[in-house]
């Protein structure tokens, strides 16, 4: 098995195969494994998000997967490894959103990979309204820089949930960042030494300039698919997946051209944009307000196995019974102990599934 790409979708991939006894060889263009988490991970609040990527490169590790670094995979060097199957998992490419002058606008993937220099003064048109541009400019904003945030959203972090959106906000407003709601990036020039951004205002239609040394821009996310297509004509499957196999949790045995040598299959980012589903340590937040338990904010990740019918409890209770005991169904985390805040006492929170077969990520 080959497995192109090594962002979290490659290294799962990669890691559930070797599990199953498969040999897998696994191709990588950069020299780090983990894709966009090592991107999100730069944000300081976030820096633990990388535990992920960590993990799973170590387990196919140990797993025994030939790990390719900086090996940029062409059709040709996967069909020379005569794979069975083929997943390709190539992620995508940053967007910066369609005006004139887009090429002179940076992507915010560049800056927080450390491939982009910033200026003095950065504006940051975020039409994502996800971690990307917030990140980007807390990131910049905290190493000195003047930046302001532009989004035709109303509000900025509008694809978040509410703590996420808080906690960026907090970061933001933290560090000085100017934020602008209700404002399209529309055009940018060059002027000597400096950037001018036209902005417009997304009801009035009323344009304004800005004059700064940097534009970044964060539109979306393009799938990288350009191997995928190449691949295809050779599998046996044409690329396609079963989707009521799928569904049944059967085997993929789609043969729509008996002439392929591979089957092929393309995940994450390669195939669409996608976050990765996260789990706080702590209680959920119906907990924490139902029974003043202190909750950890740091993040852990778990693979959840998708097969079991079993619910999943929590709870929490406070041995001195000053703090009442609550539960929550859709928690999937692991025993965790903090203090009951009236009278310090230790709370233990504990969860389980009735099969027993979660398994951890970090």
């Amino acid at each position: 098995m080959v497995v192109v790409g090594g962002g979290c979708g490659g290294l799962e991939a990669a890691r559930v195969s070797a599990k199953r006894s498969h040999e897998v060889i696994l191709f990588e263009a950069t020299g780090a494994l983990g894709g966009q988490v090592l991107l999100a991970a730069r944000a300081k609040w976030r820096r633990e998000r990388g535990g992920i990527a960590h993990w799973l490169a170590e387990r196919i590790e140990r797993l025994g997967v030939d790990i390719r670094l900086n090996a940029v995979a062409e059709a040709g060097d996967v069909t020379a490894e005569g794979p069975d199957v083929v997943i390709v998992a190539t992620g995508g490419l940053p967007n910066v959103g369609f005006f004139d002058g887009a090429e002179h606008v940076t992507t915010a993937w560049d800056v927080l990979g450390g491939h982009a220099e910033a200026g003095g003064r950065v504006l940051v048109c975020d039409e994502n309204g996800s971690h990307h541009g917030p990140s980007c400019a807390e990131h910049l904003a905290s190493r000195g820089v003047r930046v302001e945030i532009a989004t035709p959203d109303r509000a900025l972090c509008n694809e978040m949930a509410e703590t996420n959106q808080g906690a960026h906000l907090n970061e933001l407003y933290r560090h000085g960042v100017r934020i602008r709601p209700d404002t399209r990036l529309v055009g940018v020039r060059r002027e000597g030494s400096h950037l001018v951004a036209v902005l417009a205002n997304m009801f009035t239609g009323e344009r304004e300039q800005r004059e700064g040394d940097q534009v970044i821009g964060d539109c979306d996310t393009l799938p990288n698919d350009g191997l995928y297509f190449e691949l295809k004509p050779g599998s046996t499957n044409l690329g396609e997946v079963d989707l009521q196999a799928m569904a049944d949790a059967r085997p993929q045995d789609l043969c729509t051209n008996p002439d392929g040598a591979y089957r092929l299959f393309r995940v994450g980012d390669a195939w669409a944009s996608r976050f990765i589903r996260r789990m706080r340590s702590g209680a959920p937040g119906g907990i924490r307000k139902a029974s003043g338990v202190r909750v950890s904010s740091r993040m852990v990740y778990y693979h959840i196995d998708r097969s079991l019918s079993p619910a999943i409890r929590a709870t929490a209770g406070c041995p001195n019974g000053c703090v009442r005991r609550a539960e929550q169904s859709e928690a999937n985390l692991t025993a965790k102990v903090w203090s009951c805040l009236p009278c310090a006492a230790a709370v233990t929170f504990g969860v389980g599934c009735a099969a027993g077969r979660n398994e951890r990520f970090a």
